[in-house]
């Protein structure tokens, strides 16, 4: 199929020459990927799977909305189409496993809870993160009655916040997160929250089947220590699906201006507020939280 005949949306319209080599070579795959992901059922090749609020029809898969999921898996995996393969494979096969519909009945609020800001110039949403906690803790399963539960919790929170996207205008956030709580300087974090394995491994499993959607990630009120080392910590392997990545000190200027520059559709019950925001002692999180309550 030429570009041309293509279904095309705004997203789709954004891809490049290589990306729309590689999509269609995943894409022929398709009936291959799901006799892989499914080979106890005869009609696996037949039967389409809803992912993210998107149908992925294996024999039918010119769809725009398709190509747009399909092409995460690719950037997850730096447009290697083997290793989307298999990335896809194991996701349709976990997602059969698992029961989503579960979760999202059992906990309707997720896990965490972020608020929306605005949007940016090409319509993304600009969400600020539950503010970030460095206090010594330690992350163990004592006290977690079922680690059935915890997983099915993070499957609804990150379930919920995929199907926020309509994945024709957007697929991505821009996260806004406040590090006001981390300490002025290094030392100061000497003791880092200890992590049970066992959660560490339900963490992982879930981070394997919810690919990122981070256009931008902006960090706000770090200490200067951290502002120094940001670019060290912005090539880390795990921040290699996020598009940009970007460091703000705690000089209130700095935070007003970057605000401003991302937003440029606030949601109007915060943008009446934001030099209150930046003027005022509390974080930026808890501040929001109150105008919104």
């Amino acid at each position: 199929m030429s570009l041309e005949k293509e279904p095309q949306n705004t997203l789709t319209r954004r891809f490049t020459d290589a990306e729309w080599r590689v999509l269609r070579e995943l894409r022929v795959s398709l009936p291959n990927i799901f006799a892989e992901a499914f080979p106890l059922k005869q009609d696996a090749i037949e039967t389409p799977v809803t992912i993210w609020g998107v149908k992925i029809d294996p024999l039918n898969p010119f769809d725009a909305r398709t190509s747009v999921v399909l092409m995460q898996f690719l950037r997850s995996e730096n447009l290697s189409v083997p290793s989307a393969w298999d990335r896809l494979r194991d996701t349709l096969r976990w997602r059969d496993r698992v029961d989503i519909e579960r979760a999202m009945i059992e906990f309707p609020a997720g896990n965490r809870h972020s608020v929306l800001l605005g949007y940016d110039k090409e319509g993304r949403r600009v969400i600020l993160a539950p503010e970030q906690r460095f206090e010594e803790k330690s992350l163990s399963t004592e006290g977690v009655k079922d680690i059935d539960e915890l997983r099915r919790k993070k499957i609804s929170t990150l379930e919920r916040h995929k199907l926020q996207f309509d994945y024709e205008t957007s697929d991505e956030w821009i996260v806004i997160s406040d590090f006001r709580s981390l300490p002025d300087r290094m030392f100061g974090l000497q003791k880092l929250p200890k992590i049970d394995p066992i959660i560490q491994e339900v963490e992982d499993e879930i981070r394997r089947y919810y690919l990122i959607s981070i256009h931008t990630f902006i960090i706000i009120n770090a200490p200067s220590w951290f502002v120094n080392v940001s670019n060290t910590l912005a090539s880390a392997a795990r921040l290699r699906s996020i598009g940009k990545y970007i460091v703000v000190g705690r000089n209130e200027k700095d935070i007003h201006h970057t605000l401003e520059s991302i937003i440029e559709n606030p949601v109007p019950d915060v943008s009446s507020k934001i030099d209150e925001l930046i003027m005022k002692k509390k974080s930026i999180s808890e501040r929001i939280y109150e105008w919104l309550r």
